[in-house]
């Protein structure tokens, strides 16, 4: 689908570049983001989820991973690797929930579409 020219777009670097301006505000501001699911072990996905009023789990929500229901830190299997994954983790504010998301399976961020850096 092509993307018309009154639709607001930015580029990953961008999407990547306001999300860690986010991580050291001194105050939390909740934004909209739109992803794709994808579980290759599980071999699910192509869900697209649109989130809005959500917060960086790093450090708008005043802690520093998900409640240990949602992974255990201490388990080498679950060990969530985010660097190594370029992901990131957010929670909802309206529900609470945890959401891990990796940056390459983001189409929407604030109200905009997202596209791949060379694009730009």
């Amino acid at each position: 689908m092509p993307i018309s020219s009154m639709e607001q777009i930015i580029s990953l670097y961008q999407v990547r570049q306001s999300l860690a301006n986010k991580v050291h505000a001194r105050v939390a501001v909740p934004f909209s983001i739109k992803f794709i699911k994808c579980d290759r072990n599980k071999r699910t996905g192509g869900e697209i989820v649109h989130l809005t009023s959500v917060l960086l789990a790093k450090n708008q929500t005043g802690k520093t991973e998900p409640p240990s229901s949602y992974f255990k830190p201490t388990d080498p299997k679950t060990d969530p690797k985010h660097h190594t994954n370029n992901a990131f983790n957010v929670v909802c504010q309206k529900t609470g929930d945890f959401y891990k998301i990796h940056y390459h399976l983001i189409v929407g961020f604030e109200n905009k579409t997202v596209v791949p850096n060379h694009y730009e």
